[in-house]
């Protein structure tokens, strides 16, 4: 009876392991995710379609320190199509407003920001963004070429 018991274990752990999800840690070389709203819309790298660099932001309106590096980069890649780079901001916090007050005072580009409550909750589990300022940059084969 023990021995019955020990392998019905043995068999239940190595399911249970298997089906379990270890969190990947992002670095240069690394795919990177899909980034998707909500609807299921794409708004990141995507195989089938891209031709530029991307650079992926993840930031807080209510952290200093991350507000001014979004912005940062957003002066540096937002605005130069000569680089062939699309700029996407990604706010991490739950005030929709407060994020539309921040674009418009730091003059984002508003066509590329994304509020928290618009991206699957899945993409911030996918890119491991426990706090910001967190960015990357995505080659146009989904690659991540740096973490900024």
């Amino acid at each position: 009876m023990k021995v019955k018991h020990l392998i019905f274990s043995i068999a239940a752990l190595a399911f249970l392991s298997s089906a379990m999800s270890f969190d990947k840690t992002l670095e240069v070389g690394s795919n990177a995710p899909k980034i998707e709203k909500i609807d299921g819309t794409n708004v990141g790298y995507d195989a089938n379609s891209e031709t530029k660099t991307k650079i992926i932001s993840f930031w807080n309106p209510k952290k200093p320190a991350s507000r001014i590096a979004n912005r940062n980069l957003s002066r540096q890649y937002g605005e130069n199509s000569e680089q062939n780079i699309e700029f996407i901001s990604i706010c991490t916090d739950n005030d929709d407003d407060l994020m539309k007050e921040v674009v418009k005072i730091d003059g984002l580009n508003a066509e590329n920001v994304y509020s928290c409550s618009e991206i699957s909750p899945r993409v911030f589990k996918d890119y491991n963004v426990v706090d910001s300022p967190k960015a990357y940059k995505i080659s146009p084969e989904g690659k991540i070429v740096e973490i900024l």
